[in-house]
């Protein structure tokens, strides 16, 4: 005997309705999904869905999507699909620059300037005459997959067949607009990020991969340029500070009276404020009022600071205090006193504002970060080392750190990652906890520097000391001849 059907609990038509869960990193989320099928002009089944905190929102979004989809089938007005005329109005360029307006201040400015290059270059360009509405999954699969790859780069006027985006741009792209559509979903603009429907590109493969096998640059580098005015400037780079943080350094983060208790205090970096339109916001197609691209060409352009010292670390967690002993102290102490030596001198014009930075061109003005990276790769050149960016030397830091301390959590805090899962531990480690393991680092690179040397001075020794035993004994054969003769 068949087993009984359990009755329908809902109507014919109603579609599916039940509950999920999300997990996005360490936040997880139960919410509500309806779906429903629908039969578009070519006869083929679509299924769509509506989520919400609760089966009537859910419901109600995946009507929404249904509307959507008759209006994109040509079914239905475009103005069904939108509770007022402004939303059924509104481009998707419009929300792109109006989700960026309200970015607040956690978000760094410098990561602002890269959404709104990718809205302005990218996204409005291509996608930002779409309705908001009607942005579905093949449009942003296209953008993602098909319009940018294609993307070629252009010197000198002509077109060449290498490619304008590496994965590594079309991802930070698309996780811009993800990002925005998140928004737009929160704000009931859209019954659905389509965006999560689409695979995110991979990061570019750099060619610096695998550190694990530079790290003894950190060490050959240092036993070698240790009577060079930058020296300072790379032990900075082989402790894990960053560029901005090195180069926006001032005399007040330098604690080093105290030799067991010295330390240098990042809480600050050197950035830049650029010049911004002001000639409004551009249009859902990214352009201009001006028609100019850049900000510094805008009739009505908005002067920016230029670089300047910014009171606030990349981070939270990358303000952190790094502890230095042996050579590095020396070394430390050396460039301190150098500089303030140079400040007397006539050559030494600081900018207002920067006048205590301890890293300086040769006019007391900011080094920029674009000459700090040009005069590494310099280094390199000069020492016959494979190239690698700048930033490379601050992962060599963390992997000697690693070896030597197997706690991540003190490892982290000296140099300063923001993993959320560990920013919690980052407060309760103590300064001593951190010296032993960098001090641990630092002493490794001191003793094996310091016994490099020594073993240079014992071969220049040798090497005297052979040259006067053989002008010794052409003495001796030349008084001997004189004697026979």
């Amino acid at each position: 005997m068949a087993a009984a059907r359990r009755p329908k609990t809902r109507r014919h038509g109603e579609g599916s309705v039940f509950q999920v869960i999300e997990q996005r990193g360490d936040r997880r989320r139960v919410v509500w999904r309806a779906t429903a099928t629908v039969r578009v002009s070519n006869g083929k089944q679509v299924k769509v869905a509506g989520e919400g905190p609760s089966p009537e929102v859910a419901m109600e979004r995946r009507e929404d999507a249904v509307k959507r989809w008759k209006v994109r089938e040509g079914l239905a007005a475009p103005d069904t699909v939108a509770t007022t005329p402004a939303a059924a109005r509104l481009t998707t360029g419009d929300w792109l620059w109006r989700w960026h307006a309200r970015l607040g201040e956690s978000v760094q400015d410098d990561s602002k300037r890269d959404y709104a290059a990718a809205i302005q270059h990218h996204l409005a360009p291509h996608i930002g005459q779409i309705p908001l509405w009607a942005l579905g999954k093949d449009a942003i699969y296209e953008l993602i997959w098909v319009t940018l790859p294609a993307k070629r780069k252009v010197v000198g006027g002509q077109t060449t067949d290498e490619p304008a985006l590496g994965g590594t741009r079309r991802r930070a792209i698309y996780f811009v607009l993800k990002a925005a559509l998140d928004s737009a979903f929160k704000d009931g603009l859209v019954a659905r990020n389509y965006a999560d429907l689409v695979d995110a590109p991979r990061r570019t493969k750099r060619k610096d991969e695998g550190l694990e096998r530079f790290t003894w640059v950190a060490e050959y580098l240092l036993g070698r340029i240790e009577n060079e005015p930058d020296v300072a400037r790379w032990w900075l780079a082989f402790l894990g500070i960053r560029r901005s943080e090195a180069l926006g350094l001032t005399d007040d983060c330098f604690h080093l009276d105290k030799s067991e208790r010295a330390y240098i205090d990042i809480k600050q970096q050197l950035a830049r404020e650029s010049a911004q339109h002001g000639c409004g916001t551009p249009d859902a197609g990214g352009a201009r009022k001006c028609k100019q691209s850049r900000a510094d060409l805008c009739p009505q352009k908005i002067p920016g600071r230029g670089l300047y010292i910014k009171t606030q670390t990349k981070t939270q967690s990358s303000t952190r205090q790094v502890p230095v002993s042996g050579l590095a102290l020396e070394i430390f102490r050396a460039h301190l006193k150098q500089q303030r030596k140079f400040r007397k001198t006539p050559e030494f014009q600081p900018s207002q504002g920067l006048e205590k930075l301890v890293f300086t061109t040769k006019t007391g003005k900011p080094i920029k970060h674009q000459k700090d990276a040009e005069r590494w790769h310099e280094l390199l050149a000069e020492h016959k080392i494979e190239d690698m960016r700048g930033h490379a030397a601050r992962h060599i830091a963390t992997t000697l750190l690693s070896r030597i301390e197997q706690n991540p959590q003190i490892v982290a805090k000296i140099i300063g990652h923001a993993d959320i899962s560990m920013t919690g531990y980052y407060t309760h480690l103590s300064r001593e906890a951190s010296r032993e393991a960098v001090t641990g680092h630092i002493g490794g690179l001191s003793s094996r520097t310091s016994a490099a040397k020594e073993e240079k001075t014992k071969a220049k020794r040798e090497a005297k000391k052979a040259a006067l035993l053989k002008e010794l004994a052409e003495l001796e054969a030349k008084d001997a001849a004189e004697a026979k003769d």
